[in-house]
């Protein structure tokens, strides 16, 4: 038997490789990151902000995050001179956000090194065309509010599942 046939991992529901896959890409975009002094989370607000400067209200609700998790982050990249904050001039209320030329260069930097790991992965697949667009599909499946089940089947959304997809301990 080869590999394919004794991996223990095809035996899994897809709802339990999806996060796995998840987890192991950002365990090494974190730890690449990490080697340029920045968490996923500062890179994903370098890259939002673009040649624009940002609310940082505004920059939380695009990154789908709560805006002291986002100030936290800001407050690393302002630290690192990676972006500057100044209030408004109409609202003072308002911090705004820019990148600055370091953050400009770093964000260049990476973006080159993900297209080259990219490419890698992505030529390992059969269609990386298709295998993007059903993860973008599962992410607006899974975006998109369901209404509350009426019904004894909404017992099976809440029941813990084992690996195997069968219902296991606990509900």
């Amino acid at each position: 038997m080869n590999r394919s046939q004794t991996d223990p991992l095809r035996a899994w529901p897809t709802w339990a490789l999806i996060p796995l896959a998840g987890r192991k890409a950002e365990q090494g975009w974190a730890a690449y990151l990490s080697g340029r002094g920045i968490t996923p989370a500062g890179y994903g607000i370098l890259v939002e902000l673009g040649s624009r400067q940002a609310c940082q209200a505004d920059l939380a609700a695009q990154r789908r995050v709560g805006p002291q998790s986002l100030g936290r982050t800001v407050d690393r990249l302002e630290r690192a001179g990676l972006v500057t904050r100044e209030r408004g001039h109409l609202d003072r209320r308002l911090l705004l956000v820019r990148r600055t030329e370091a953050g400009h260069r770093l964000v260049a930097d990476v973006a080159r090194r993900i297209s080259e790991s990219e490419g890698l992965l992505v030529e390992r697949l059969p269609d990386s065309r298709q295998f993007r667009a059903d993860l973008l599909a599962v992410i607006a499946i899974l975006e998109t509010p369901r209404p509350p089940a009426t019904d004894s089947s909404s017992r099976e959304v809440t029941t813990r599942r084992g690996r195997d997809g069968t219902p296991g301990a606990g509900g």
